[in-house]
């Protein structure tokens, strides 16, 4: 999905926008792209970064929940 420098100036703004402008040397379509992969890489994260914080929230309560020795701590 390739979407216009308007488009991504609306999402991230201007000035988050020039740092990838300013990483492509000025190149506004290289800039989009880069913009897009980062997108692609945080929504590949995501998935990882869910599991963790089910696997870690659900450590966290069975250590307090043996601590108090109740689940409702």
């Amino acid at each position: 999905m390739t979407i216009s420098r308007g488009k991504v100036e609306e999402l991230v703004s201007e000035r988050r926008f020039r740092v990838y402008l300013e990483r492509c040397n000025g190149n506004e379509n290289a800039a989009i792209a880069y913009y897009e992969a980062n997108v692609a890489v945080s929504e590949e994260s995501y998935v990882c970064l869910q599991s963790l914080e089910i696997v870690l929230r659900n450590k966290i309560h069975r250590i307090l929940s043996e601590m108090f020795e109740t689940d409702a701590w």
